[in-house]
């Protein structure tokens, strides 16, 4: 809520900052305000959009959301929601916030989608793009591979590489472009991946196919040459759609089958793929070396 909104309601200056010091409302940003009960039940996801629309609300000059914040309001899983406000203008100055990052493009308003009823954001393969050049490439590839994963051409991201040649961070977007595979199902598998395709590996396939006496299985990842398989451990996997007990077992039941077809199953968790990527690296080496 504006002060502007709130003084047409009937609040006036005086009633207002009596409600702010009591604690009524609380401050999210210069001249915007929540209930205080609602922000403290909100999730920092919630709580960082608020931020982002409240920006929308009190600026004058026409802008996209981009980048990180893009993707956060296309709802992209993200490994670290974003710390700045992320915009793009066709201005080459904007009012200083220090919350906020300004890029300019001259038809930064050509294209964009709206977010519900609200702000303009930049379409799925730009805001992919334009992550994979300043996230770090673990983070960018996390963004590309969801993007990637809901239609999204992978040439459409291409062609923006080949004409940003030359620009700060296009060697990163381009690594990411050359890592993206879709076929990644949550951002554990994105980061398992990540630390797989690492040199000193043969490249995993994503998804690996196993045909077993009931029908084809897939691992999360494969090495066909080696009939080893790596799955990644996730609460996602077992806490969605389905009661607990019945997913552990088709789970387990499904390892059986692909055990029984002679591959090997390694595990990892996201402790692991984070805190010690070499350990895993080892892990599977060592694995590859008994299987030769």
């Amino acid at each position: 809520m504006t002060t502007r909104f709130l003084l047409a309601q009937g609040e006036t200056e005086k009633t207002l900052s009596h409600k702010i010091r009591s604690g009524e409302f609380t401050r999210i940003s210069r001249g915007v305000y929540v209930r205080a009960d609602r922000w403290h039940q909100a999730n920092e996801r919630e709580r960082t959009i608020a931020r982002h629309l409240a920006v929308w609300k009190t600026t004058q000059l026409s802008f996209v959301f981009s980048h990180a914040s893009a993707a956060l309001f296309h709802d992209i899983s993200l490994l670290r929601l974003p710390d700045r406000i992320h915009i793009t203008t066709p201005q080459r100055t904007f009012p200083s916030n220090p919350l906020v990052r300004a890029h300019a493009r001259p038809h930064a308003l050509a294209d964009w989608v709206r977010y519900r009823e609200g702000p303009h954001v930049t379409p799925l393969a730009r805001t992919a793009f334009e992550c994979s050049m300043i996230l770090p490439v673990s983070e960018g590839l996390i963004v590309m591979d969801q993007i990637l994963a809901r239609g999204v051409d992978k040439s459409e991201v291409e062609s923006m590489v080949v004409r940003g040649r030359g620009r700060h961070g296009i060697g990163r977007a381009r690594q990411v472009l050359e890592l993206a595979d879709p076929r990644c199902q949550s951002v554990a598998e994105t980061m398992t991946r990540f630390v797989l395709c690492l040199p000193g590996l043969p490249p995993p396939v994503s998804q690996q196919p196993v045909r077993t006496r009931e029908g084809t299985k897939h691992l999360d990842f494969g090495w066909p040459r080696f009939k080893l398989g790596l799955e990644v451990d996730g609460k996602s996997k077992y806490f969605d759609f389905a009661p607990t007990d019945q997913v552990v077992f088709k789970e387990r039941h499904r390892e059986k089958l692909i055990v029984a077809e002679g591959w090997t199953i390694l595990r990892t968790n996201w402790n692991e793929v984070t805190r010690d990527p070499a350990g895993l690296r080892l892990r599977i080496a060592a694995a590859m070396d008994k299987l030769r």
